[in-house]
């Protein structure tokens, strides 16, 4: 009788399970709803701009949610796989990452993108849309296994499984302050993977699908692509028919400023006339920005309203807060006009414009709603002209953050000088300015670039 060595009877057992096993193909992933049917974003197409803001779990603590086994049938049971594992496979970052992923590969216009390394909270404020997602199902089976080499060598073996999640998804309108469409998707996954990462793999091919199939939900893409609201706050196709990014105004309307040269004789006095111009810009964060007639135009920072067709506009003096469209914009120059839509509760003053060169060491002043305090009070603040760019920019040591830029500047004699623009802005088209300095735009070269007569 010929006696196999055991390791060989043993081996000889592993590799039949192997190819028993190895004849279970992977579920392809499939998009929801039919391929003829399916939105697309074209070339020509400018989507709202749209940020992921959170995912949140909709289990209770100490949930007991997937099942996870071991050996070489699956047939020992490893015990139930919790919330806290669940929550710590979805990490934020790379929930996030999948989410971008997902959109970004279908033509939509991602905030936040991890290819972005500066001004995080310029990008933030850029976003038309935020959109949550709440994990409300999830059916998920792990197998942990090991080869045969694994079994010969001591490894980690490899893991397989499948998760299918449902994924409800709110998107939420920053200028309306509401939630505008909920969509439901879902998303499944089915992978062999090394042991050490199966899970996190298989919840993140999920919700990178669930957020696929948000893209090609026809509600979503009415209103991320063309503008059109769905009826009832549900995802319905064809539903809607108020195109809200259609064009108030004419971005090319006259627009005109009332100047006056009259000397102000008394620096209380200008400050009394130019508050109730001062206004808020809030489009996710705050910023600043002042109306220049009478028509309710207002002048701004480029960055304050990013791609946005609307903005909010919070008005001084509790007063209340209105909408405004954005008219013109020069990115490169950072400044923009928008115009309020309907009536304002406060007016605009005729300003007196600087009629006398400026002076390096000459004494500045900003105004703005808020600033860095948490208030709708006006915020004064005090500096001095440092330096005269070559290109004509104004450099001033006032210290202004984020909530100050696009705020008005005036000089002790209560003139305009002009309003404060992004120094990483204009620092390309200057090398002499430092990021760390204040930028200020004259008046007049605001003027000439928005294309607005004085």
């Amino acid at each position: 009788m010929i006696r196999i060595p055991y390791i060989l009877v043993k081996l000889g057992a592993v590799l039949a399970v192997l190819g028993l096993i190895g004849g279970c193909a992977t579920q392809p992933i499939e998009l929801q709803g039919q391929a003829n049917d399916l939105p697309m974003v074209l070339e020509s197409d400018k989507p709202a701009p749209i940020k992921f803001s959170h995912l949140k779990l909709l289990f209770p603590p100490g949930s007991d949610i997937g099942v996870q086994r071991a050996g070489y049938f699956c047939f020992k049971d490893e015990g139930a796989l919790g919330r806290a594992s669940i929550r710590e496979a979805l990490q934020e970052q790379y929930v996030k990452q999948a989410f971008n992923s997902a959109l970004e590969g279908q033509g939509y216009k991602l905030i936040g993108s991890e290819a972005v390394m500066f001004d995080a909270l310029d990008q933030d404020k850029a976003a038309d849309y935020a959109i949550g997602a709440k994990l409300s199902a999830l059916s998920l089976e792990l197998c942990h296994k090991k080869g045969a080499g694994d079994f010969i060598v001591g490894g980690a073996g490899r893991s397989e499984g499948e998760a299918r999640m449902v994924i409800e998804w709110s998107i939420y309108d920053r200028l309306k302050r509401k939630v505008v469409l909920n969509v439901v998707t879902e998303g499944f996954s089915a992978r062999k993977l090394p042991q050490n990462e199966a899970l996190s793999v298989l919840l993140l091919d999920a919700f990178e699908m669930a957020a696929l199939n948000l893209s090609q939900d026809k509600g979503f893409y009415e209103l991320i692509v063309r503008g059109i609201s769905p009826a009832n706050n549900q995802s319905i196709a064809g539903a809607g028919v108020v195109d809200e990014r259609y064009r108030i105004f004419d971005p090319q309307e006259d627009v005109r400023v009332e100047l006056s040269d009259s000397e102000v004789k008394d620096f209380n006095e200008a400050v009394k006339r130019y508050e109730n111009a001062v206004v808020m810009i809030d489009k996710g964060a705050r910023a600043s920005g002042f109306m220049i007639t009478r028509e309710g135009h207002i002048l701004t920072s480029a960055k304050n309203v990013g791609d946005a067709r609307q903005v909010r506009v919070i008005f001084p003096m509790h007063k209340g807060a209105g909408r405004a469209e954005v008219l013109r914009v020069d990115k490169r120059a950072d400044v923009a006009l928008i115009k309020l839509i309907g009536s304002a509760p406060i007016d605009a003053p005729v300003f007196r414009f600087k009629d006398r060169a400026i002076n390096i060491g000459d004494r500045l002043y900003s105004l703005a709603l808020g600033g860095r305090v948490k208030s709708e009070g006006l915020m004064l603040n005090k500096g001095i002209v440092s330096a005269i760019s070559r290109n004509g920019l104004i450099v001033s040591d006032l210290e202004l953050d984020n909530a100050e830029r696009g705020s008005m500047i005036i000089d002790d004699h209560g003139a305009l000088i002009g309003l404060n623009i992004s120094a990483s802005a204009n620092a390309m088209q200057d090398r002499s300015i430092s990021k760390d300095l204040s930028v200020i735009m004259p008046v007049s070269m605001a003027f000439e670039v928005l294309n607005i007569a004085y």
